[in-house]
């Protein structure tokens, strides 16, 4: 082959573009020798994701040789083609089809030629073999004309009539300038383990061993209640809006429902992240575990139902793998870009595919949708930015301002996680309450459960109800107020507020005895449209207190 590209046949220059852009090989399996006898050339892709048989017939041949006439019929094709189904690779389970392709180069799509090509066309079929036929005329007047093709316009091959309609138009490259073109290999040469990735998967263990440690006196099992998946930082509406805590959003990634939870998170992570931290290298991995964070959290808050409570890295992994999938178009074609990318699919689209639930759980898949939007965004940023003369993406300084974004928001939910401490512990257990929730208790029974559970306003208003029924209104009024200041408890540990609507109203009832209406209504006000329909409750409107005076 010559070094001069101008001095090349179109179909050696062709094969030599396929094999350093497309992934293709030169030669054929075994069981393709009858096709590879009735051409000029084969070439054949097998990355992964599918199985291809690229056929040329050369009618510009430099060597002498006299262009060949293909004989083979559509039955030989077929008949061929289930031969090489072995060298398929499969996806979830089904083997995917084998591609036949017949190119003529350098010659003009006659009638005749059309004709013949059309006659061996076919769609996989149950044989699950495809035959396509291409004719590739140079010397065409318009690009359009150059590249005819028998593949009907809604279908797709590898290479598409747009490549070869852009290598026929365009001057001819030499291998120094393909080289250029293409790149240094990508892949940070700093990582060499993924110590990000192991460093995420402990943290995360860890925090699930915090939740744990957190639950209510008594809990059993190995996993948190909802109340202290909330108090721990669980993503909920209300709290987020209507309380503020923005922090939310990053501390609800870092934590988890059960083990199961943990485990299917926890290899999903390092599926994504072995491949991420050597491509991008570890501050964009990092970064992009906080961007996929965010984006769950941010799609989860504008789907979900307001009284959902999510936790879970998993928007955060979805937004690794959707980054993987996309970024990983950096790599030259082949078997390295069609594993990866294969990876990454068959785990990211199950995980956008809301069919079924897991443990009895349900799956947020507003998060999944978020992270992995999140995640394509910025992966096809980083794509389409890379230098081809970088290994890694640019932008680290930036990636390093989103990890330091990231981190001083967790710091600023472990502020607040610290501050709403206990929360979960701070709540006595029903088989506690249960004695003394029928009002028969004796006082010194009450008085014991108040000492022991001090912060739990069941107990507060069940010693209130118990002290009214004895006429000493001024202790029941004590233990609502006592009840009301444990505020974070209340609107963690009782987010339907029903408690405190019962809380203010025996408090309201108590003010309003002793002749302080303006107070009563000013205790009740807070709540007066926790009702259905955003009105008053039923027992507050039955006391009036929420009509306007």
């Amino acid at each position: 082959m010559s070094a001069d590209p101008a001095e090349e046949s179109l179909g050696h220059y062709l094969t030599r573009r396929l094999v350093a852009e497309k992934g293709f090989v030169r030669g054929y399996v075994p069981e393709a020798a009858e096709l590879a006898a009735a051409v000029d050339e084969v070439l054949t892709l097998d990355n992964g994701t599918g199985f291809v048989m690229l056929a040329l017939v050369d009618h510009d041949r430099r060597d002498g040789a006299t262009s060949r006439s293909f004989t083979l019929s559509q039955a030989d094709l077929v008949r061929i083609g289930k031969a090489c189904l072995q060298y398929a690779p499969t996806f979830n389970g089904v083997k995917l089809p084998v591609g036949i392709q017949l190119w003529h180069v350098n010659a003009p799509a006659s009638p005749a030629r059309r004709e013949a090509l059309a006659a061996l066309q076919r769609s996989p079929g149950f044989e699950k073999v495809s035959v396509t036929g291409f004719v590739l005329d140079p010397a065409a007047p318009t690009p359009p004309e150059r590249v005819w093709t028998t593949l009907p316009w809604y279908q797709t091959s590898h290479p598409g009539p747009r490549w070869l309609r852009a290598v026929l138009s365009s001057p001819r490259r030499s291998a120094d300038e393909l080289a250029r073109d293409l790149g240094v290999p990508a892949g940070d040469p700093a990582v060499q383990r993924p110590v990000l990735t192991y460093a995420i998967i402990a943290a995360l263990t860890a925090l699930f061993g915090v939740e744990l440690a957190s639950r209510p006196a008594g809990a059993s099992g190995f996993s948190p209640d909802i109340t202290t998946l909330v108090s721990l930082g669980g993503l909920a509406r209300d709290l987020v809006t209507d309380g503020g805590e923005w922090w939310r959003l990053l501390t609800a990634a870092c934590l988890h429902g059960s083990p199961l939870h943990l485990l299917m998170n926890g290899v999903a992570l390092y599926m994504a992240g072995v491949v991420l931290e050597h491509l991008l290298g570890r501050a964009w991995l990092g970064a992009l575990f906080v961007v996929g964070a965010l984006g769950g959290s941010l799609m989860g808050l504008a789907i979900n139902p307001s009284n959902l409570v999510s936790v879970g890295a998993s928007g955060a992994i979805m937004g690794l793998l959707a980054a993987a999938l996309v970024a990983a178009m950096r790599l030259p074609e082949g078997i390295g870009r069609s594993s990866v990318q294969g990876t990454m699919a068959r785990v990211l689209i199950p995980s956008l595919l809301p069919l079924a639930s897991m443990g009895g759980a349900k799956i947020d898949y507003a998060a999944h949708f978020g992270g992995a939007l999140a995640g394509a965004l910025v992966g096809l940023a980083l794509w389409k930015t890379w230098a081809p003369e970088s290994p890694t993406p640019r932008g680290r300084n930036l990636a390093r301002a989103v990890i330091a974004l990231g981190l001083l928001g967790l710091a600023w939910g472990a502020y607040g996680v610290v501050q709403t401490r206990g929360v979960a512990t701070a709540l006595a257990p029903q088989e506690d309450l249960r004695p003394v929730a029928t009002g028969a208790a004796p006082p010194a029974a009450l008085d014991a459960l108040v000492r022991r559970w001090p912060r739990d306003p069941r107990v507060r208003f069940i010693r209130a109800a118990a002290r009214i029924n004895a006429d000493n209104p001024a202790g029941a009024e004590e233990d609502l107020r006592a009840a009301l200041a444990e505020e974070r408890v209340l609107r963690t540990g009782f987010r339907d507020r029903r408690l405190e609507v019962e809380v203010r109203s025996l408090l309201a009832q108590v003010l309003a005895q002793r002749g302080q209406e303006a107070e009563a209504r000013a205790v009740v006000a807070p709540v007066c449209h926790e009702g259905p329909g955003g009105r008053a409750p039923p027992g507050l409107a039955m006391l009036g207190y929420c009509e306007a005076r």
